[in-house]
């Protein structure tokens, strides 16, 4: 007979697992039920899939283990969303459209969409392209970004995969911070790759945010390894300094 001791351990793990699966089954109804419609159904469904998530987060400290279902939910929390046309916003099309500017060798600060100087450059997206009046108000960064999506073909699945490439790049470099800093590396990356907010806005609409996500936490790694010698090096010098 197994005591009660030894099987504790193993609810919270059956708790974060059923969350998972609830928020993935949510996420898919979101997206692929026609009556999960905003703004009521649609709110409904994406607030249980908040629900799920809490509750996922509530339990992951009691439990060992488990870092691959993590990361696996949250891949197919992403796949799931990934062929769906965006829908909750477009300025994926802006993304797009910089990046055919930027081929056709012009500057994409200098022009609105609708300028007749781009008159010759021609997407199947024209209609879709928001604020066609104004130039892009986009960074460098991004715009290196959008060039490189046009240069893979420059259509919606291919900016998608580069974002959500950079997503979980951003996911795992957390997960390397946390274990710099002392936190727990599952939690740290259980709250990012499970919100459910990161994966519609990215997965599902293609936004860009984690380039910038992903640049942010690159930093904060690098200083954090650049300071860690620094801080091995202080404390042998005052354990040699020490009297006796």
């Amino acid at each position: 007979m197994t005591s009660s001791s030894e099987t504790y351990p193993s609810k919270p793990w059956r708790v974060l697992a059923i969350a998972g699966v609830v928020e993935l089954a949510l996420l898919g109804a979101l997206g692929w039920w026609p009556g999960a419609t905003f703004p009521w159904m649609g709110l409904l469904i994406f607030g249980g899939a908040f629900a799920a998530y809490a509750v996922g987060a509530s339990q992951i400290l009691q439990t060992r283990g488990g870092r691959l279902y993590i990361w696996g939910i949250a891949i197919a929390m992403r796949l799931v969303l990934l062929p769906l046309t965006p829908e909750l916003s477009d300025d994926i099309y802006r993304y797009l459209w910089d990046g055919e500017v930027q081929l056709a060798g012009i500057n994409p600060y200098r022009y609105a969409p609708a300028a007749i100087e781009l008159s010759e450059i021609r997407t199947v997206y024209q209609g879709l392209i928001n604020n066609p009046g104004v130039p892009t108000i986009y960074p460098p960064l991004a715009q290196l970004a959008f060039l490189s999506i046009a240069l893979a073909g420059g259509a919606v699945l291919q900016a998608k995969l580069l974002w959500l490439g950079l997503d979980l790049g951003t996911a795992w470099l957390l997960g390397r911070v946390a274990s710099i800093t002392g936190r727990s590396r599952r939690l740290t990356q259980m709250l990012y790759l499970w919100s459910p907010l990161l994966v519609v806005e990215v997965a599902w609409s293609g936004h860009l945010e984690p380039l910038g996500l992903f640049a942010l936490v690159l930093v904060i790694l690098v200083i954090l390894l650049a300071r860690a010698p620094l801080s091995a090096g202080a404390a042998t010098r005052r354990w040699c300094m020490a009297p006796g």
